[in-house]
Formats: structure tokens, C-alpha cells, sequence
């Protein structure tokens, strides 16, 4: 019995689309070591393309290894499909989980030219030869783009490093100086394929050296309108100057393609000795590009436009979709927290009057709680952090009586708020007692300072009116002591804890505050989720805390033009 092979598919070309993939493939096919697959049509394109990861892979791992396994063991299969190009890491991984020691080849062609003939490709599907279709800046275009899969094709640097990361030695090759140096770029493909070129003899060498001295095959030449090319040129610099940089290859077919639709300039004779003809040319010259370069601004503000209109047609549809299928949830959130919940001056006079400790729910506490995969760029989450979250709702959790939770308003048409009741209103309605008074937590953003003004800022100052303040937070934190908010206080201490997830230090920080602070403290918290929790268990010996959140950048928002505290580093 023949040892099993170690790869399914030995030679692997993935791409570039319109990249002279076909004409590589029958060249490759003509060595007496390589084997094509059988064409098993409609499942694959021809003999070329097996279409497994992007079509097939449904039908599993052994439809797969069943066509690709040729009759003779020693034979070099070859899969040759474009799209594998820009499949995602996962799929790559699997492909080097069964083809460990395959060569991968990447072919990039100008992207401008790639595109065009993608396209053209399209209109030839669609039109079928000699239609006489012209494509011009408009709907036909618009049409087209989506199904020439542009951006997937052509993300040549971010396709490339997908692969590299499971074949760091694939190679890659520039499409111009393939077909200008073919005897060349075909010897080194076949090295690096493991192909002994003196191996083609006789009628292989013959079927070889006819494939090599041909023409490629190229899509029918729909003409293809000026401004169609000023566009794709800008559509595709990105990629032209990524691939620049990363592999050093200077394209020139798309520029050729510009040029020859440009209208040629009438040859101009100067007289001898007259150097005012030579600066009229370079005058010239200067005034055509700077014409060139209008047309292309223009052709991109004009395709800009359009697609702007459609966005904003589609993002209309989707929202009045989103809408519809969400109505009752909000519905449902609105009567809920109507019932329950204090407004912004109600909370504050709350905590006033009755000396509560305050804490806080907002959509980074919420989205902690309710979804294991969530986190925070400065707090990690954990099955702890979620279960005393969840806790933290009850306000009689430690400290019955002393505690106000504050949740946030119903936020109704804001569609990241929408996001956010959609991943967690179904456990926070659970968590909701309805013989319970809850505050908002709106009561430290923004909003309240533009809502409540200096009456809002009086509300908070009474709070530590003549007393001893100690103000818990990270090391290196945007909390700021602004005197227009903190000056009535006694005397401020500040104690530092780690600058990031705090929560996995909460008992340390609980043991400092304790230690540190009098009867007649108020502490205050700006520790995110952690702060959250704290209110409880600070509350629970017999103390006062504030969970204070963003108040100062807060405050500087609304009154001295700062930026809004989640635009701010959460360390300085």
C-alpha cells in the first residue's frame, strides 16, 4: 500500500484574479510531474479551479482529498482558485493543517488593470462578446463593482499577510515582469514548485514551449470609458502604494491604460535657439496634469456622492427594519424604567437627603455583565466581575437602605444604546425589582451639565459641602480636582490604584479605604465597572461613597469645550 500523501494539494496558486492564473496553470500542466485535477463541473471550474474552501467546503475534508488525489502518488496536484486569495485566517490554517508543505504562489498584477479586466469579465458574462456595451461613470458601473469583488481581489498586502502567516515562504510574483521575462519567472516558479524542467521532453516539452511562446487569454475589450479609469485609479492607489512599499513593485500597465485614453497632444516643432518654446512644453505638460488631476478629483467627488445618497437610502431601510423588529423591547424598557427610575435632579436630591452611597450602571457595566465575551480596554472581564455585577443590581445587596443604583434612560432612537438593550435587556429586566427606586446614571455625564447648569453643579457640590473627601482612582488617571466642582470640600486626599482592572485588586483597594478614611468621609470612585461594586461594599462598613465616573471631563465638556470623556485616553 502506498504511503499516504502529506499534502492533499501540492502547488497552490491563489491568485491574484486576472493575474494570468489560467495561463500559468497550463503551463505548469504540461510538466509530466504535475496532474490537474478532473473537471468536475459545476462543483469546480474547469480542471484549474476545486473552489474548496470558498464553494465546496460544505461537502467536507474527503470530497475534497478524493479530488485531489492523483493516480500516481508522486504527482504534484494543483489547485489554482483565485478566491482563496482573501479567505480568512481560520480557512488558512485549516489549508496548512492538510497541505503542511504546499507552495503557494501569489501573482499581483496592477490593480488598475486587475480591476479593469475583472470587470470586463463581468460585462462578458453578463452581455455576451461583440455586444457593443461601453462602460461609462454611472448605474451600469455601480452595478458591476460589487459583483467584480474589488476590494477582495485587490487587498493584495492585507491577503498576503493572512497567508504568509501559515507559508512564510510562498512566493510572489509581479504579473509585468512574469510575462516580460517569462523563461525566467516560469524556471524559478518551477524551482520553487519542485519541477525538474529537464524532465519536459517530447510532447511535453512541445505542448510547453506553445503555451509559453502564446498570447494570454484576456477578457473581451469592452471599451472602457476615461473617467471609469480616473476612477478605478483612484479607487486602487492604496493598494498600488501598499504594494509598493511592501514588495517594491512599480506597476506600469494601468498608467499605460490612462495614457492611451488620454487625447494625443499635437507634436510640437520648436524653432532653434528658442528657449521660450522648451518652457511653453513644460508649461504645457504642467497645465495637462493639472487638468488630469482635476478630472479625477472631480470623478471621485462625483462617485462619492452618489454613493453617500445610496448609503444614506440603505441606512434609512435598515433603521426603519431595525425599528420595526425592536419597537417592543423598547416599549418595554420605557414602561419599565418609568416606573422605577428617578430623573437626573431626583437622584442627586436622593443622595443628598438621605446620605446614599451611589452606584452606577452604564453600557460598559451592563455589556460586562451580560456577555462573556465583552470586555473593556482597561477592564478584563471574568465570571467574578459578572457575578458581582450582577449582584451590584440589588440595592439591598450589602448595605440595605443605603445604596441608590442608578440605570440609564431609555435612550430611545440612539442606535448604539439600541445595540446595547439588545445584548443585555433580557437579563437586566430580570434584574430589575419593581418595588425598588432607581436612579440615572446620567447624573455624572454630559447631559446633566447641559440639562441641570449651574443647578446641576450646586446639586453636586453639596454633597461634600465641608467635608473630608478621599478620591479613589487609577494611577495616571483623566480625572481632574476642578475647583468649580471640588472647592467647598474640606480637605481631598487622593489614594492611586492600578491604572488598569482594578477589579482583581478591589479587596486590597477596599482594606486602603477603610484604613484611611473617617465617619464622615465620602469617598469617591473613578474606577469604572470596579467602582460599581465598591459603592456597594464600602457602603456595607458603614461609610458613604460616590461612584463619580467621568464628572470632571463632564463638566469640561459642556462648559469649557473639552472633548467628551470616551474620546479621552483612560490614562494620561
Amino acid at each position: 500500500m502506498a504511503a499516504p500523501r502529506k499534502n492533499i494539494t501540492d502547488i497552490l496558486c491563489i491568485g491574484c484574479q486576472k493575474g494570468s492564473t489560467s495561463w500559468l496553470h497550463s503551463v505548469l500542466a504540461r510538466h509530466p510531474d504535475t496532474w490537474p485535477f478532473p473537471d468536475s463541473h459545476p462543483q469546480t471550474s474547469t480542471n484549474k479551479e476545486a473552489h474548496f474552501w470558498d464553494r465546496n467546503h460544505a461537502r467536507g475534508v474527503d470530497w475534497y482529498r478524493r479530488l485531489m488525489t492523483p493516480p500516481d502518488p508522486h504527482l504534484k496536484s494543483m489547485d489554482f482558485t483565485p478566491e482563496y486569495a482573501f479567505l480568512p485566517d481560520s480557512h488558512v490554517g485549516e489549508c496548512k493543517r492538510l497541505n503542511p508543505d504546499a507552495k503557494v504562489i501569489y501573482i499581483l498584477r496592477d490593480p488598475l488593470a486587475r480591476a479593469v479586466s475583472a470587470l470586463r469579465m463581468r460585462m462578458l458574462w453578463r452581455f455576451g462578446a461583440s455586444s457593443g456595451v461601453r462602460l461609462e461613470m454611472g448605474k451600469l458601473l455601480f452595478q458591476m463593482l460589487p459583483h467584480a469583488a474589488l476590494d477582495q481581489h485587490g487587498s493584495y498586502v492585507r491577503n498576503f499577510e493572512t497567508w504568509r502567516r501559515h507559508y512564510p515562504d510562498m512566493l510572489v510574483l509581479n504579473y509585468e515582469e512574469l510575462h516580460a521575462k517569462r523563461a525566467n519567472s516560469v524556471a524559478r516558479i518551477m524551482a520553487f514548485a519542485g519541477l525538474d524542467a529537464a524532465r519536459l521532453t517530447g510532447e511535453h516539452r512541445t505542448g510547453f514551449d506553445a503555451i509559453m511562446a502564446g498570447r494570454v487569454w484576456e477578457s473581451e475589450k469592452f471599451p472602457v470609458d476615461r473617467d471609469v479609469l480616473i476612477y478605478l485609479q483612484g479607487f486602487t492607489a492604496r493598494t498600488r502604494a501598499a504594494v509598493r512599499n511592501t514588495f517594491g513593485f512599480e506597476f506600469t500597465e494601468g498608467q499605460q491604460m490612462l495614457d492611451a485614453a488620454l487625447p494625443v497632444p499635437a507634436p510640437h516643432q520648436p524653432e532653434s535657439g528658442n528657449d521660450m518654446n522648451s518652457l511653453k512644453t513644460v508649461l504645457e505638460q504642467i497645465r495637462d496634469e493639472t487638468l488630469r488631476n482635476r478630472e479625477v478629483a472631480s470623478a471621485q467627488s462625483k462617485l462619492m456622492e452618489h454613493l453617500l445618497a445610496e448609503v444614506r437610502a440603505e441606512k434609512r431601510v435598515m433603521r426603519l427594519i431595525l425599528d420595526s423588529a425592536t419597537s417592543d423591547m423598547e416599549n418595554e424598557i420605557s414602561a419599565t424604567l418609568r416606573q422605577v427610575q428617578l430623573d437626573m435632579a431626583r437622584t442627586l436630591d436622593a443622595v443628598h437627603a438621605e446620605r446614599l452611597s451611589l452606584a452606577r450602571f452604564g453600557d460598559g457595566e451592563l455589556m460586562l455583565m451580560a456577555n462573556e465575551g465583552h470586555s473593556l480596554r482597561f477592564q478584563r472581564n471574568s465570571p467574578e466581575l459578572r457575578r458581582e455585577l450582577t449582584q451590584a443590581m440589588n440595592p439591598d445587596w450589602l448595605a440595605p437602605g443605603r445604596v441608590l443604583v442608578t440605570l440609564p434612560p431609555p435612550f430611545r432612537g440612539n442606535l448604539h444604546w439600541l445595540g446595547v438593550w439588545i445584548a443585555t435587556w433580557p437579563l437586566l429586566k430580570t434584574l430589575i425589582d419593581p418595588t425598588k427606586q432607581y436612579g440615572n446614571t446620567q447624573v455624572s455625564r454630559p447631559a446633566f451639565f447641559q440639562q441641570e447648569g449651574a443647578t446641576g453643579i450646586a446639586q453636586w457640590r453639596r454633597l461634600w459641602q465641608g467635608r473630608e473627601v478621599l478620591v479613589v482612582t487609577g494611577r495616571g488617571s483623566r480625572f481632574e480636582l476642578l475647583p468649580e466642582l471640588f472647592d467647598g470640600a474640606d480637605k481631598v486626599e487622593f489614594m492611586h490604584t492600578a491604572p488598569e482592572h482594578a477589579f482583581s485588586d478591589r479587596e486590597e483597594i477596599l482594606k486602603g479605604i477603610v484604613g484611611r478614611a473617617t465617619s464622615d468621609t465620602i469617598v469617591l470612585l473613578s474606577l469604572g465597572p470596579t467602582a460599581t461594586i465598591l459603592a456597594h461594599r464600602i457602603a456595607a462598613a458603614g461609610l458613604q461613597a460616590l461612584d463619580i465616573g467621568h464628572i470632571s471631563a463632564s463638566y469640561a465638556h459642556v462648559f469649557t469645550n473639552g472633548l467628551l470623556p470616551e474620546k479621552l485616553q483612560t490614562s494620561r
